[in-house]
């Protein structure tokens, strides 16, 4: 039979791993709070319903792709939510990123309703979703984990069980304190290499195969240096969120992440000129007015 799968969430990420799923063979209704960006999937064969609840009947597995831990908690056990459709024993697996604390406290919630709760957020973005070829890191009891597995299969091309619920959610963190660091040092690189007179363009082809190439600098830093609009892949708000997650998650720990303070500084700094609902692209905004006699091509 084919698997039904309840997905809430089809927003650009939401919608990338959709469609992955109709590739692949299962059967997907799904739900998003501003059903107009919904509508083009029903063309590729989602039904698509009004509300969480509506999505989630019938479902053998939920699956969850939303901004924040507020977002998740309320569509599934809101007034309105899934929880007051999905049956006993059915499978959410969360793709949201909310952090160590919220995935323990919703895994013990729904198991408390017999459903099973895997926080498996994901890296690679929508080219990789749509390729199939994520990097999922979950967290959760191994018996949900191998329930999961076809959807994991196609969509990831490798999908670890990093351990027990929230254990996904901490990989996930430590993935973002990577990505980033990495996204502020690519943002500079080519403000720095503006500012001396080369193009930046050639950044990316000229770095691939070194120690400075990654899959950021490939894929944004070809964006950082066009003018052209392009379709957004996600919002420096988001990434604002993750890095204040992953700060307030160390604050307990006897560590000092100082280039996660860095990183925070920065990003607040984007949201607060008004940046917040652009792409990640708009970086090297932030060091576009830097040191003058670096500019002019002084030595200091």
């Amino acid at each position: 039979m084919t698997q039904r799968i309840g997905f809430l969430g089809l927003g650009v990420m939401g919608t990338a791993i959709t469609e992955r799923l109709i590739e692949a063979g299962f059967a997907v209704q799904g739900w998003n709070r501003t059903a107009e960006r919904a509508r083009a999937l029903e063309a590729r064969g989602v039904s698509v319903f009004g509300s969480a609840r509506e999505a989630a009947a019938g479902a053998e597995v939920c699956c969850l792709c939303l901004t924040d831990a507020s977002a998740v908690r309320d569509v599934l056990l809101g007034p309105d939510g899934a929880r007051q459709t999905l049956k006993h024993g059915a499978l959410v697996i969360d793709f949201s990123t909310i952090g160590v604390a919220a995935a323990q406290s919703l895994a013990r919630d729904l198991a408390r309703e017999g459903i099973d709760y895997i926080d498996a957020p994901v890296s690679g973005g929508p080219g990789a979703a749509r390729a199939g070829e994520l990097a999922i890191m979950w967290g959760g009891e191994s018996t949900g984990g191998v329930r999961a597995q076809p959807v994991f299969a196609a969509l990831a091309r490798r999908a670890t069980h990093i351990g027990a619920s929230g254990a996904g959610q901490a990989a996930k963190l430590c993935n973002q304190l990577i990505v980033s660091s990495n996204l502020i040092a690519i943002s500079e690189a080519i403000s720095f290499a503006r500012a001396l007179g080369i193009d930046a363009k050639v950044l990316p082809a000229a770095l691939a195969g070194g120690y400075a190439d990654s899959l950021p600098l490939q894929i944004y830093g070809s964006r950082m240096t066009e003018t052209m609009n392009q379709q957004r892949l996600s919002r420096t708000a988001t990434m604002l969120k993750d890095v204040r997650e992953i700060m307030n998650t160390a604050s307990g720990l006897p560590i000092n992440l100082r280039l996660a303070k860095m990183a925070l500084t920065l990003y607040q700094e984007a949201a607060d000129s008004g940046w917040g609902e652009d792409d990640l692209d708009v970086l090297p905004r932030l060091s576009a007015h830097g040191d003058q006699s670096v500019t002019k091509g002084q030595n200091t």
